[in-house]
């Protein structure tokens, strides 16, 4: 559960800071990559847990 919730977030980063590192240099993508993995990675937690309340 607990790594649910760190790697998507890390992996997002880095998929972010990859992408504007090797090709659009704008600074801000590993910051959108980071969010976008929190989001995923909780809409991910939230599909998998909904019923084990």
């Amino acid at each position: 559960m607990l790594a649910l919730v760190i790697t998507g977030p890390l992996f997002y980063t880095g998929v972010g800071w990859a992408v504007d590192h090797f090709w659009l240099h704008t600074g801000f993508l590993p910051a959108v990559g980071l969010l976008l993995g929190a989001v995923l990675s909780g809409v991910m937690f939230y599909r998998r847990y909904r019923d084990q309340a």
